[in-house]
C-alpha cells in the first residue's frame, strides 16, 4: 500500500491533511485513538477526487461525517479517514430550494432556511451530526423524516459526479439505498443507528432539500417544543453519541 504517493497527490488536491490525528477530537464522545492520516477536503469536487484516489491505490479509509452515533477504539484506525465535516461546506439556496454539500451540519442548514424564512426542517433542529449523514440514515424526529424534504442527492461515482433521478431514487423505503463507506473490518471505527456501512464505490457529496415559505420568525418558535425534550434528555455540554441512549435492563 502506498500512502506516500496518496498524500503527494492528495497535497496537489484542495484539502487539509493531518497525520496521527486523534479520533478523539473528531467524535461526539470524545473518545478514540489516532488516525494514520485525515484528509479534510474543502470542496465537494475535492472529496470525489480523493475517493478516485483511495480506491485506486487500495488503501484502508474510512468516511467520516461529524462523528455522531460514532464509537472509536483507543487504537484508532490504521488507514486514511476522509473527514467531510468542516468549515468550507457550502449551502446555495434558490427559492424554496436547497443545496448543500453533505459535510454541513444540520444545525446550520436549519438555522440558514430559518434566515432566509422557509420552514420544513423544524423536526431536525438539534439532531447532530450532518446533512450527508443525516440523508443516508433517514434522520429524523417529532414526525419529520429526512425523506420528507430531501428531493435528490448527488454522488460520486466512475471518477465523476452522478445526481439522482429524484426523490424515489435517494429514498424508494424509509432507509437511503447509497451505503457509505466501507465494509466494516477489525479496528475500523463502529457506527450505531439505523444506518448500515457496506462496500459501495458511490460516495454522497451534495443533497438538495425542499422547504416551504414561513414567516422569518416562525422556525424556532415551531422548532421549540422539539428541542425542549432533546435538551432534557441530552444536554448539549455532555458528551453523547448524538442520539437518544437507552440502559438495558435484561439479564447480564
Amino acid at each position: 500500500m502506498n500512502y506516500d504517493r496518496f498524500i503527494q497527490e492528495a497535497k496537489t488536491k484542495d484539502c487539509d491533511i493531518l497525520r496521527d490525528e486523534p479520533l478523539s477530537r473528531h467524535t461526539t464522545f470524545r473518545i478514540g485513538g489516532t488516525a494514520d492520516w485525515m484528509v479534510i477536503p474543502h470542496t465537494a469536487q475535492a472529496a470525489g477526487e480523493l475517493y478516485t484516489l483511495l480506491e485506486r491505490e487500495g488503501l484502508p479509509w474510512f468516511p467520516l461525517g461529524r462523528g455522531s452515533n460514532l464509537l472509536v477504539g483507543d487504537g484508532g484506525y490504521r488507514g486514511v479517514v476522509l473527514k467531510s465535516a468542516n468549515k468550507y461546506g457550502r449551502l446555495s439556496f434558490d427559492g424554496e430550494a436547497v443545496e448543500v454539500d453533505a459535510g454541513v451540519s444540520l444545525a446550520r442548514l436549519c438555522y440558514s432556511a430559518y434566515q432566509h424564512g422557509l420552514s420544513g426542517l423544524e423536526f431536525a433542529w438539534g439532531i447532530p451530526g450532518s446533512v450527508g449523514g443525516a440523508a443516508y440514515m433517514n434522520a429524523g424526529a417529532y414526525d419529520g423524516e429526512m425523506k420528507d424534504v430531501l428531493s435528490s442527492v448527488t454522488f460520486w461515482e466512475g471518477g465523476g459526479r452522478r445526481p439522482s433521478p429524484g426523490r424515489s431514487a435517494a429514498f424508494p423505503t424509509a432507509t437511503a439505498t447509497f451505503p457509505t463507506g466501507t465494509a466494516s473490518s477489525p479496528g475500523s471505527p463502529s457506527a450505531c443507528g439505523r444506518g448500515r456501512r457496506g462496500p459501495s464505490r458511490r460516495r454522497w457529496t451534495t443533497c438538495w432539500a425542499a422547504a416551504t415559505p414561513n414567516s422569518p420568525w416562525s422556525s424556532p418558535a415551531l422548532a421549540a417544543p422539539s428541542n425542549a425534550p432533546r435538551a432534557a434528555m441530552r444536554p448539549s455540554s455532555s458528551t453523547s453519541a448524538g442520539c437518544g441512549a437507552f440502559r438495558w435492563a435484561g439479564p447480564r
